[in-house]
């Protein structure tokens, strides 16, 4: 938590630097994609998840969001019925995190370079929140008494890779934005899969591959910098 204030305060001290790029924004938006578990089963299924979210920009490149998320994660075993280390679960979660982004376009300038111009829109994001886990149909060697945080909640720290493009005006105000991007999604506790035993992970998480639209409400914008689709 304290890692997370750093990059909040950081993402503060930031925007400062670009006080000519003054354009606010407030965005909402909605988006889907496929995701993975990660906790110590042999096989681990692609599923979808969907997610609505809202941002506020305290200028074109950096932004704070909070996030509502949810979808099912599962995992099983290569061989359920000989297998020794025979788990099966099926996750329908949902996650609320805050978290906040920093684009590449906050570091340097528009240029003639057409390479630098498009890797502006890449960015990285941080957060943290908490995992509803409500995990089903599990299993070790049918024992329930070794299989345990069927519901419970967890924190998430969600490590985020993105790119992000602008959709513009006429007047060079952004209307739409497209957002491409794959979360690393950090978990504590045994909540994900439900399982609490020697064969256990203590290091679990899922990937996120996802894409999302969001509508821009522009609040300030005299004097700013116009933005060029990235």
């Amino acid at each position: 938590m304290n890692k997370l204030l750093f990059f909040i305060l950081f993402i503060f001290s930031v925007s400062q630097l670009r006080a000519q790029d003054d354009t606010k924004q407030i965005t909402v938006g909605g988006g889907a994609g496929f995701e993975t578990a990660r906790a110590g089963n042999q096989i681990n299924k692609l599923e979808i998840a969907y997610f609505g979210n809202v941002s506020y920009y305290f200028n074109p490149y950096i932004d704070i969001k909070l996030q509502v998320q949810g979808g099912k994660l599962t995992g099983n075993s290569f061989n359920y019925f000989n297998d020794r280390n025979q788990k099966n679960f099926t996750n329908n979660y949902l996650a609320v995190f805050l978290e906040g982004d920093v684009q590449a376009g906050m570091f340097f300038d528009e240029s003639d370079n057409i390479f630098l111009n498009a890797s502006r829109g890449l960015y990285v994001g941080v957060g943290a929140g908490l995992l509803n886990n409500k995990v089903t149909n599990s299993n070790f060697n049918n024992n329930a008494q070794l299989v345990n945080s069927v519901n419970s909640t967890s924190w998430i720290v969600p490590i985020k890779l993105g790119y992000e493009v602008n959709l513009i005006t006429q007047d060079g105000q952004p209307q739409l934005k497209i957002d491409g991007s794959y979360s690393f999604n950090y978990t504590t506790g045994k909540g994900l899969d439900g399982y609490s035993d020697k064969y256990s992970l203590h290091f679990k998480y899922f990937n996120y591959y996802s894409i999302g639209l969001k509508y821009v409400f522009t609040i300030t914008g005299l004097g700013s910098k116009h933005l060029t689709a990235d």
